[in-house]
């Protein structure tokens, strides 16, 4: 009879602490979510080139990162520095500033120039930094190449993307909405 009560009472006691454990859980869950969560960098651009040509090499402005009030100001210097060659620009962000994501809509479309979703890696990069810093030269040019799988234009980055004369995404990149 002791025996069965102590199974009975290590039984009982092994469901509290595992009940405990559980509700617990999800808290433990929530906080290493956001302990992992890295905030993501500005919006940087970048002309880039492809890397393995020899002659009429095609080039694009990659444009990465989140949108800030302060990326207008920095397409429009990366404008003035292509004049008036028409160079796509490649959006891999997840959004940002609403407003700021308009006002580069508008200065995309007055240019003239096509918008797409993609990413961008630069030649000599490693696998886990794409667009390191070593591979763009002083003149803010880069050798490169493009992908898009799972690439992402996200938020209020479809705002800017869609001032594009053209607008091109592959079906292996993402283009996500919401209200604002």
């Amino acid at each position: 009879m002791r025996f069965a009560i102590f199974l009975f009472v290590k039984y009982l006691f092994s469901r509290i602490i595992l009940a405990l454990v559980l509700s617990s859980l999800p808290i433990a869950l929530l906080q290493a979510a956001e302990q992992k969560q890295p905030e993501h960098p500005p919006m940087s651009f970048v002309i880039v080139h492809k890397s393995v040509c020899k002659q009429d090499c095609p080039e694009w402005i990659s444009a990465e990162g989140r949108i800030t009030s302060d990326t207008p100001a920095q397409m429009r210097k990366i404008l003035r520095k292509i004049g008036n060659r028409k160079l796509p620009i490649v959006f891999r962000s997840e959004g940002g500033d609403v407003n700021a994501a308009y006002v580069m809509g508008r200065m995309i479309r007055k240019a003239g120039l096509e918008t797409a979703v993609g990413g961008t890696r630069l030649e000599g990069c490693p696998p886990e930094d794409l667009r390191c810093a070593a591979a763009i030269g002083r003149n803010g040019a880069a050798a490169g190449s493009t992908y898009s799988y799972g690439a992402y234009c996200v938020s209020a980055c479809p705002l800017a993307l869609a001032g594009g004369t053209t607008r091109v995404s592959s079906q292996w990149a993402y283009i996500g909405v919401h209200q604002i």
